[in-house]
């Protein structure tokens, strides 16, 4: 609806589509939010009303991300750098920020070795 007097600014997070949200209500074509976002996948709409008309359709919903905040590298503990080991090996690690799952991968590879 073009020439509304107000517009309501709605978000919806994409894996709970139900969850309609109102960020706020603008009575110019733009709008900032006074609070962050979480972090996740949204879509994001307007809807228009004037007072003669009450509210028009929404718009086609435009989708979003606010990415979390990466983790840091995790502090490697042990084994230290340049052990020689047996082949019965226990590797442990310092908690990183923002981690929420670890994956750990070991390599033999000539072009990672030292000499």
């Amino acid at each position: 609806m073009q020439g509304g007097e107000a517009y309501a600014v709605v978000y919806l997070p994409v894996n709970n589509p139900t969850d309609l949200r109102l960020l706020g209500i603008s009575t110019t074509n733009a709008y900032t939010p006074s609070s962050d976002i979480p972090e996740g996948d949204y879509a994001w709409m307007v809807v228009a009303w004037s007072q003669a008309c009450g509210l028009g359709l929404f718009s086609v919903p435009t989708f979003f991300t606010i990415p979390g905040t990466c983790p840091t590298a995790p502090p490697l503990l042990s084994p230290a750098d340049g052990a020689r080991l047996g082949s019965t090996v226990s590797f442990s690690w310092a908690s990183a920020a923002g981690e929420k799952a670890h994956l750990l991968r070991c390599a033999r590879l000539s072009s990672l070795r030292r000499t």
